[in-house]
């Protein structure tokens, strides 16, 4: 979401990245539509309930599976409608997350892309933070850095 990343975001975008933030409808305080519909969030009560059911790599992979063919699938379409220069800069076709869990990580809920990564250069970015991905302290960091070319 931009607004969790908005120095991270104003930093790539002067280092001449192409950076695209997606604010998901349930998962942002709210989303207002083009014609004027607001819908606030109801993440934090469902992931309450998923923590109180243990079903919480279950709802992070249904929350992954919506917002992908939903809000990502969305906003890349509407990007082929930029001018020339930047559209030919933005590959749409590769995208990923890494793994559906919450706090410590785990190796048990990779998703394809932990499991089998990919075959060209990417970008993943970390922190200093006690909860950032890296291969000492993340499964699914290292799983795709191990299935690297």
């Amino acid at each position: 979401m931009r607004a969790w990343d908005s120095v991270l975001v104003d930093q790539l975008a002067s280092e001449g990245y192409v950076v695209v933030t997606i604010d998901p409808t349930y998962e942002s305080a709210a989303v207002q539509f083009p014609k004027g519909r607001i819908v606030p969030s109801d993440l934090l009560s469902w992931y309450a309930k998923a923590l109180q059911a243990g079903t919480v790599p279950q709802f992070l992979k249904e929350v992954v599976d919506t917002r992908v063919p939903a809000d990502t699938e969305f906003v890349l379409n509407s990007l082929n409608t930029l001018p020339d220069g930047l559209a030919s800069a933005v590959d749409v076709q590769r995208i990923g997350t890494l793994e559906y869990t919450a706090g410590d990580p785990t190796d048990t809920n990779f998703s394809p892309v932990a499991e089998h990564c990919l075959a060209a250069p990417f970008l993943l970015l970390g922190s200093q933070s006690k909860d950032a991905c890296t291969a000492a302290t993340d499964p699914s960091c290292a799983a795709v850095l191990n299935h690297s070319t």
